[in-house]
């Protein structure tokens, strides 16, 4: 899944995890489970299943859940290409 305006994580993420995602580089893409998925993209469970789909959307809402997933994965990714 593809975060490409991290804005909408604002409501789902304290002041400390805001401020470690400024300077992470969007778009973001994350692995989350295909319900979370399906939930924060606006669509089903079967279209992101659907053979062909590869499961990628771009989310256009947000939830606590797919906030920490993006800071988790975020966050590792950036400290993983500064070592």
């Amino acid at each position: 899944m593809t975060i490409t305006d991290v804005s909408i994580l604002n409501d789902s993420l304290n002041k400390n995890q805001i401020a470690a995602l400024n300077n992470v580089a969007v778009p973001i893409v994350v692995q989350v489970p295909v319900a979370l998925a399906a939930n924060v993209c606006g669509t089903t469970v079967a279209v992101l299943s659907a053979a062909g789909s590869g499961g990628a959307c771009t989310a256009t809402s947000s939830n606590r859940t797919l906030g920490q997933a993006v800071v988790r994965q975020a966050l590792k990714q950036k400290s993983s290409k500064t070592n």
